[in-house]
């Protein structure tokens, strides 16, 4: 793998509501930390628990905001957080989330239905490429994303 790649399953990036938050901030900054301990040393500055915290509230705000601007027009924006009116959420658990709705028997996109599963993340932060490879000769190259990137 490359030193400089972390991988994160889907569902390590999820939460239900804002009191989870904290928990998920705290997983992923250990996660960073250890991924990029060769750059950052052994106790970076930023997981320091009030950076933490601060990444907390960023987190609520933003969730707060895009429900806040769901109503107003697209050409809103907020430059602060990045957030856009009108803004949809980038799956069926976030909108309900958002707007607070029971839909029963909707599919849970964290599963993996319907979406095409490219690598797989190792405990490690490294990635496994589980994708077919092209036919010898066939140049390749990869990318990476994330939820809501379009």
């Amino acid at each position: 793998g490359f030193k400089n790649v972390l991988c994160l399953e889907y569902e390590e990036l999820q939460f239900d509501d804002n009191s989870e938050l904290p928990k998920l901030v705290s997983n992923l900054t250990a996660k960073l930390a250890r991924r990029f301990e060769f750059f950052f040393g052994a106790k970076p500055e930023w997981s320091a628990l009030d950076h933490q915290s601060a990444a907390v509230k960023r987190l609520e705000d933003t969730s707060a905001l895009v429900v806040e601007m769901q109503n107003q027009s697209v050409d809103s924006v907020d430059l602060k957080y990045a957030v856009h009116g009108r803004v949809k959420g980038g799956s069926a658990r976030l909108r309900r989330r958002l707007l607070k709705l029971k839909e029963p028997n909707s599919t849970d996109y964290a599963t993996g239905h319907g979406r095409r599963r490219l690598s797989v993340a190792l405990p490690n932060g490294d990635c496994e490429i589980t994708a077919a490879l092209p036919a010898r000769g066939v140049e390749k190259s990869y990318a990476a994303s994330y939820p809501g990137c379009g």
